[in-house]
């Protein structure tokens, strides 16, 4: 608090306070804080420092709450009553560990001017590290720290393509970019020469009611006009895209290559906790930086992709009709991917030849694939994932050794001979309920309640139910008819009956309502499954590819995520076709 709410030069937008009921000067009332601290933690002078996390050492006891304000007080008034007579180093130093002390000192005085430029004064956020006696052994090793965003770790991320932009405006010029360490976004504009610290103007508004969005922000610089009023020019102005840290949002007055400007820095909301990994013996922390999708400073400054086709769905639920869901697709952005969603919707497509040719799947009598609410829904699927495929005797026989990994591998190759002997089917293929191997019953088998034709099978059941099955069907000398689940079709085929690559993922998942394509991650291959936003999603960016919005509908979309969880079979796309274009967004 005596940081943050310093009397020394103040800046436009902070709030000015007293301690000890008198005003001092800014760097004594650092260099008394500086005092107060290594007072505070200093308690055996031959031992050794690190850094670590002030906020953390509070609440875990490691510092005194009531030692610390004890000793902050005594410390303050004591400089506070000579402050211009005092040295530049206090005198309460002497006799503690002077690198302690030195530490302190110069990270306290190298982070004056942020300090006096946070828009909101917090003591947790003043100090990101300060010494401390390590308590044990353990403690005494180097803590690393992992960064993660979401569930990736930074270090893992590509650094050469991180978010950046510029203002649309050009009578507000202004350019960002995210740190690499993904921690921050710094916005940067340039001012005139004669502009001072104190003509800054730094105003943060109230938190978003929308808690994914930051709070108001205006930026700029006063000036006086002609008649000698002072007047603003607020270069940053409107509310920003994505929750920030206030108390370490800061700002600063540089000069770059000549040039006099403003950097702003905006911190990104983390939270760090600590691990400890018995087996190799050491502890780290984990810094989890909250996924957002930085497209913009501004909520209104995201760029509206061009609508160029348009579709319709009309649904049907439980057999009854529901309503029509239209979509807007952004064709100028994905124009392979919009070709081939339309493809699928008229039943009809152009070749490359120029010929009219008919779609090998249309989504026109199909039913949704997954109903989740507050995450997606999910369409699209052929069935091409689940084949019924008729296997003589030969093949069932092969197929049975490498189910039961009874197979023999070649020792030269290495390779399964019995492979070439099962037709069709794949090794990764995965066996399921249905056709001659049957639907189980669960009084008597070890499955659940509800398994039907198409079900996953588990281990338990495949042990003591399908061996059983499989070698009454080769004793019989037959063959058999089996399902399979063929995961290279999971997310279904393109119009031309193949797969093909996701084209760009430049459009971010930013809202509820967005139409992505669905892809194998591991192949990059895309077909025909679809889904509908029903929350913005940064964690699905620069990895599904958005290529259009639901206009109207969304009504119909909220009786299927209210009513269908579970029930996405009674959810059934009854037609679909080219909608007349749309001018207002219902």
């Amino acid at each position: 608090q005596i940081l943050t709410h310093s009397s020394g030069p103040k800046t436009s937008g902070s709030r000015s306070s007293t301690c000890c009921s008198r005003r001092l000067s800014g760097k004594h009332v650092q260099l008394a804080a500086a005092t107060a601290c290594t007072w505070a933690v200093t308690s055996t002078p031959t031992v050794g420092f690190k850094a670590f996390s002030f906020q953390q050492a509070m609440q875990r006891g490691t510092i005194a709450s009531s030692c610390f304000r004890g000793a902050v007080t005594d410390a303050f008034e004591s400089e506070g009553r000579k402050e211009r007579q005092q040295p530049l180093l206090s005198s309460r130093f002497t006799g503690l560990n002077l690198a302690g002390s030195g530490a302190v000192a110069a990270l306290v005085l190298r982070r004056q001017r942020r300090i006096q430029c946070q828009a909101q004064s917090n003591v947790d956020a003043v100090f990101d590290t300060i010494p401390v006696v390590p308590e044990s052994d353990e403690e005494k090793g180097v803590v690393e720290r992992e960064i993660y965003e979401g569930i990736t770790k930074v270090s893992d991320l590509d650094d050469t393509n991180l978010p950046s932009g510029q203002a649309g405006d050009d009578d507000k010029v202004y350019f960002w970019k995210m740190g690499k360490d993904r921690r921050t976004i710094d916005v940067i504009f340039p001012v005139e020469d004669h502009i001072t610290r104190a003509d800054i103007v730094f105003r943060l508004g109230e938190e978003a009611v929308d808690m994914r969005r930051g709070p108001t922000l205006e930026m700029g610089y006063r000036y006086k006009n002609e008649k000698g009023r002072w007047k603003e020019n607020l270069i940053l102005d409107g509310q920003v895209l994505n929750a920030i840290n206030r108390a370490d949002t800061y700002w600063t007055l540089e000069d770059m290559a000549g040039v006099k400007v403003v950097q702003l820095t905006l911190t990104r909301p983390t939270m760090i906790r600590k691990q400890h990994d018995p087996v190799m013996q050491r502890s780290y922390e984990e810094e989890r930086i909250e996924p957002q999708t930085w497209d913009a400073v501004f909520v209104a400054e995201r760029v509206q992709p061009q609508i160029t086709d348009y579709a319709f769905f009309d649904i049907s639920l439980g057999g009854e009709p529901a309503g029509r869901i239209e979509f807007g697709l952004y064709g100028n952005v994905l124009p392979k991917t919009v070709q081939n969603f339309m493809g699928l919707v008229t039943g009809k497509y152009t070749d490359d030849e120029g010929n009219e040719a008919e779609a090998v799947y249309s989504y026109k009598g199909t039913t949704f694939k997954s109903v989740l609410p507050d995450f997606l829904l999910c369409a699209g699927n052929p069935g091409l994932d689940l084949a019924k495929i008729q296997l003589n005797h030969e093949e069932l026989v092969a197929y049975k050794n490498m189910f039961l990994g009874l197979a023999d591998p070649a020792p030269s190759s290495g390779q399964n001979p019995d492979e070439e002997k099962m037709g069709r089917i794949k090794p990764w293929w995965s066996l399921r309920w249905g056709a001659d191997l049957g639907v189980p019953d669960p009084e008597r088998d070890p499955v659940e309640e509800g398994t039907k034709e198409g079900d996953a099978i588990s281990v338990e059941a495949q042990n003591k139910v399908v061996t059983q099955i499989l070698n009454t069907l080769v004793d019989k000398g037959e063959g058999a008819e089996l399902i399979f689940f063929r995961p290279e079709w999971e997310r279904g085929c393109d119009m031309t009956g193949r797969t093909f690559a996701a084209e760009n993922f430049s459009i971010p998942h930013s809202r509820r309502g967005l139409l992505s394509m669905d892809k194998d991650e591991s192949s990059d291959q895309q077909g025909s499954v679809f889904f509908i936003t029903l929350r913005e999603f940064p964690e699905m960016d620069k990895r599904w590819s958005v290529f259009g919005e639901v206009l109207r509908g969304m009504d119909v979309v909220e009786k299927i995520e209210a009513g269908y969880e579970g029930n996405q079979a009674q959810v059934k796309i009854a037609d679909c076709g080219i909608a007349p274009k749309v001018d207002v967004v219902a």
